[in-house]
């Protein structure tokens, strides 16, 4: 399995979780993790590869996932599970908007052949 980067973004109430690659960066995003185990028995599938798991994390589901590109393209999925994310206010919404931008200028710190602008 490839190692998993970690980022907290306390200031927004999120954890994103980095799958560095040779060409892009899949990020998993869930609330705020405080603590994960790496025997815990459930996993979901990693964007990259068909056949690699990650940990399931103790506080939640994924709330979205997604990959940048070294070009700085980007796909997300807000719905992994195929749920329909609820939010009850505009900063929540604003909040996780921005926990996706910063991941895609993360993805400049992990990508030394990183394009994107």
């Amino acid at each position: 399995m490839s190692e998993l980067l970690r980022k907290d973004f306390i200031d927004l109430g999120y954890t994103a979780f980095a799958d560095v690659k040779e060409h892009s960066v899949g990020y998993y995003i869930f609330a705020s993790v405080e603590s994960y185990s790496e025997n815990n028995t459930k996993t979901i599938e990693l964007l990259n590869s068909s056949n690699e798991t990650m940990p399931y994390f103790d506080l939640g589901e994924c709330l979205a996932k997604g990959a940048v590109k070294w070009d700085g393209c980007s796909d997300w999925d807000m719905s992994p599970q195929d749920i329909m994310l609820h939010f009850c206010s505009r900063h929540a919404i604003l909040d996780l908007a921005q926990v996706m931008v910063n991941c895609f200028d993360w993805t400049a710190e992990l990508l030394t052949n990183f394009i994107g602008d």
